[in-house]
């Protein structure tokens, strides 16, 4: 019986490593990014400001 608690422990510690890191991945993909600076920023900003932007608050 212990063996089969530790063993699900395992599987569920293992499934919520797996999603938080593909949910990580996802949301830092370079559209996601660029609509954060927008929305951040003013909506006609230049395509540097933007980058500069993301440099500055650390998702470069």
């Amino acid at each position: 019986m212990l063996s089969f608690i530790l063993r699900r422990l395992g599987t569920m510690a293992l499934t919520m490593l797996c999603l938080t890191l593909i949910i990580f991945f996802l949301i830092n993909l370079n559209p996601n990014l660029k609509k954060l600076a927008i929305s951040q920023t003013e909506m006609h900003t230049s395509a540097e400001q933007l980058e500069d932007w993301l440099v500055n608050h650390g998702y470069r």
